[in-house]
């Protein structure tokens, strides 16, 4: 659990602030006399976004690269997440000081670097599913190498990784044209959404005003 000694040491420091109070709910009452000793003491430690990014991320990608062998890994990380959102979700309001706005840049670039881990998840597929010994379906002989040791057809032409590998290439294209496929859905959608209000609005006697642009 990445947040461990974090948790620890706001206990710390929830365990100081209540000795410094002598128990106290009054924030007004303190024992310090020197204004940065209290500041010190009531002050949090910065919250440092890209180590709780890194740690995010190295849990998506340990979870995806691995979980075609060990398919746990999906609730461990599916918990693992949940519980690092939780966690971080209450130190902000109650442990970490005031940080400066974030801009936009940092959680593009995390968010830029997930289609990395499918690929992983499906290279590590392709050869966990091929094993011989963990699955095993029809062949379909024209499908591999013939003269290879790994990659042959016994192993890559076997009828459930060839759907797997179609799976594999139709994520990829979605990947690489994500932005041209975005851009046609909304011209198509907008398109099909105003010919249908124009068609409700003719039915029910009443003019159909386009939205604006």
């Amino acid at each position: 659990m990445p947040h461990i000694f974090t948790i620890l040491h706001s206990l710390l420091l929830f365990s100081l602030r209540c000795l410094d109070r002598s128990c106290s709910c009054s924030t007004r009452k303190t024992r310090q006399l020197i204004q940065d000793d209290y500041e010190d003491l009531y002050t949090g430690p910065a919250f440092v976004l890209h180590v709780r990014y890194a740690q995010v991320l190295s849990t998506i990608f340990t979870t995806l690269t691995f979980s075609s062998g060990m398919p746990v890994l999906y609730i461990l990380g599916m918990l693992t997440l949940l519980l690092q959102y939780g966690v971080d979700k209450c130190l902000v309001f109650n442990y970490y000081r005031k940080t400066p706005d974030f801009t936009k840049e940092l959680s593009q670039s995390a968010v830029s670097l997930l289609p990395w881990a499918a690929g992983f998840h499906f290279l590590l597929g392709i050869v966990m599913y091929s094993a011989p010994l963990l699955w095993t379906s029809t062949t379909i002989p024209w499908f591999g190498i013939s003269n290879g040791k790994y990659f042959t057809s016994s192993r890559l032409g076997q009828l459930h990784l060839v759907i797997f590998f179609i799976l594999m290439c139709f994520h990829l294209l979605l990947f690489l044209f994500e932005k041209s496929i975005t851009r046609a859905w909304r011209c198509c959608y907008g398109t099909f959404a105003n010919t249908f209000a124009a068609k409700v609005a003719k039915c029910r006697g009443r003019p159909h005003l386009p939205p604006p642009d």
